[in-house]
């Protein structure tokens, strides 16, 4: 008689080999906490881009036309996320 023997199944690991854990700043928020947090951590990476930014001038291997086109790039994306950020802001306000 041949007994089978119930052998355990090997343990997988919580992403299979080749994948990417998922970004945390990528999962959904789910509470007005989740939002805030994640708002608190999108200022700290704006903050970093911006002091980079400011540092643009001692950035070595760059031309001045590479680093005064990436200023006024930077400058007009601020300004776009400035001008959202303060409608959503106003719309708040008026309830």
């Amino acid at each position: 008689m041949v007994r089978k023997v119930n052998a355990k199944a090997p343990s997988m690991p919580a992403t299979p080999p080749g994948e990417f854990l998922p970004d945390p700043e990528m999962m959904p928020c789910v509470t007005t906490e989740d939002h805030l947090a994640r708002i608190q951590a999108l200022g700290r990476k704006i903050e970093e881009h911006i002091r980079f930014m400011g540092t643009v001038a001692t950035l070595p291997g760059t031309s001045a036309e590479s680093r005064a086109k990436a200023v006024s790039a930077f400058h007009e994306r601020l300004l776009i996320l400035e001008r959202g950020l303060a409608q959503t802001l106003e719309e708040l306000r008026l309830g």
